[in-house]
């Protein structure tokens, strides 16, 4: 058997892992229940099989914005 054929398990999981981390972070489940549900004991490591997209980083800096300066977002 060769290597690739032998990592290839390893990288589908490790994308999944990925990817499902990732959509629970982007669909605002609480960082606890995404830890707790890939089993890591520090968020640190959670924080590694997360990538968000620009547009989720984008919602939290708006999100942000309107709850310290709602006042600010509410003006047309």
């Amino acid at each position: 058997m060769s290597n690739a054929t032998r990592t290839q398990p390893h990288t589908a999981t490790a994308e999944t892992r990925h990817t499902y981390v990732t959509h629970l972070v982007e669909f605002d489940y609480p960082e606890r229940f995404v830890q707790d549900q890939v089993g890591h004991a520090y968020a640190s490591t959670t924080a590694i099989y997360t990538g968000v997209s620009d547009e989720y980083r984008n919602r939290l800096v708006q999100r942000a914005l309107r709850r310290r300066h709602h006042d600010l977002w509410d003006k047309k």
